[in-house]
Parts: C-alpha cells; structure tokens; sequence
C-alpha cells in the first residue's frame, strides 16, 4: 500500500482495519476490502453456546443484577451485567466474538457480533428473534426481573436449545 492521502490530506495508513488492523485502503470504512468481504456479523452456534455458559458463570457466581438503559440522545444503549447484551470486556474474552476485532484488542471497544434469529438472550421472552432487537421483550427491562434462581433456570433453558440444535445439525 502507498503512503496516500485522503482529500483533508490525512495520511490513510493512520487508519487501520478495525477487523485485522492492518492499513485500510480508503478511509470511507472502518475495515479493509478484505475483511469487509469475509467477516462474520453474527456468532457461531459454537460461539453463542460458549456465550450462554460464560454468562451464565457470571450469575451463579454471584455477580449483582445491573441494568443500565442510556437515554442520551447520540449515546443510546442498554447494558446489563447477566445477559447477553453485557459490555464488560471479561463477558466477552474473545476478540473474534465481536464486530471490530482488532477494537476490542487495540481499545477495549466491546460490541458483540449479532444474534441469529434462533440464538435468544435466556432474558428473551420471545420464541424468535427479531431485526428490533430484544429491549422491548427483556425480562430484565421491562420486568418482571428475574431472581438469580429464575436466570439460571433461563440459562438452562437456552443453552439445551443450543445444544439439541447443535447435535440436530
């Protein structure tokens, strides 16, 4: 790749591909051609029952319940410490589990790949996944919350649909 420059004259090779860090070749995305042709959106089924285990951990090992749901205008998300939407780094260790892998390991930035539609945070209460996303059907944020005992009987619940999905496939 040559030394170019965009028309700010910013120097591109500053840039690096947000999937394999590596420079970009133009600075109108944030990964390389590529990266942009091969990465993954969503996880795995391997990757989403490795997921459901982990947090399911982070319950049973007595982590407090914390919901947050931002309304700032420019900032808006929802985070919660037991469910698969948490953003602490230590829920999702691995950096090919995220959008920007080489983010994740670079800044610490945390933005999990996509759900399938069949992949369903336990907290989830429907039987399918949307393109809406699951705050409007969170246990957790639109109640009734669940006690540590209910979230870990949710978390069985999804992972032995994860499981009888894996050996049925």
């Amino acid at each position: 790749m040559t030394d170019s420059h965009n028309h700010c004259g910013v120097q591109m090779t500053k840039f690096p591909c947000a999937y394999c860090g590596k420079p970009r070749e133009e600075v109108s995305n944030v990964f390389c051609k590529n990266c942009w042709d091969k990465r993954q959106t969503h996880l795995s089924d391997e990757r989403y029952l490795a997921a459901l285990k982990r947090l399911k951990a982070v319950v049973a090992q007595g982590v407090e319940l914390n919901a947050e749901d931002s309304t700032t205008p420019g900032d808006k998300y929802t985070t919660t410490t037991w469910g698969l939407c948490s953003e602490d780094p230590a829920h999702w260790p691995d950096k090919f589990d995220h959008l920007w892998p080489h983010s994740f390991e670079t800044e610490g930035r945390v933005a999990p790949l996509h759900l399938a539609q069949h992949q369903l945070c336990p907290f989830d209460k429907r039987d399918k996944g949307g393109v809406n996303g699951c705050f409007y059907s969170c246990r957790i944020f639109q109640g009734p919350k669940p006690t540590r005992e209910q979230a870990l009987e949710l978390y069985d619940m999804r992972i032995s649909q994860a499981e009888e999905r894996q050996n049925a496939g």
